[in-house]
C-alpha cells in the first residue's frame, strides 16, 4: 500500500508540474470566453476516459481541443487530476 501511495504521490507531482507531459489539452466554451490550457500525459488522461482515450488516439497534433459547456470546462482542471467526473459533468464529453 505504501508503495501505491508514493507511486499516487509521484504521478501528481508531474501532473501538477507539467514535466514531461505530452499533449496538451485546450479547454473552452462554445462561446470561447473561457480557455483553460493543461499540459498533461497522454497515457495516464486515456487511462482515466475511453472518450479522451479516443481523442488521443486520433489526434495529429501534440494538442487536443475540446469545445465544451462552461460546466464542464469549470470541473476539466479536477477532473484530470483525480480521474474520476466530478458532478457528473465530464459524463457528457462527446466524440467529435
Amino acid at each position: 500500500m505504501v508503495h501505491t501511495d508514493a507511486l499516487l504521490d509521484s504521478l501528481l507531482d508531474l501532473l501538477e508540474s507539467g514535466s514531461r507531459s505530452d499533449l496538451t489539452v485546450r479547454v473552452q466554451t462554445p462561446e470561447r470566453d473561457q480557455v483553460e490550457i493543461f499540459p498533461v500525459h497522454a497515457l495516464i488522461l486515456t487511462i482515466h476516459s475511453p472518450v479522451l482515450g479516443h481523442m488521443i488516439q486520433t489526434r495529429s497534433t501534440r494538442e487536443l481541443q475540446l469545445t465544451e459547456s462552461p460546466e464542464t470546462a469549470r470541473v476539466f482542471g479536477r477532473f484530470i487530476r483525480s480521474g474520476s467526473p466530478v458532478g457528473g459533468a465530464l459524463s457528457r464529453l462527446s466524440l467529435p
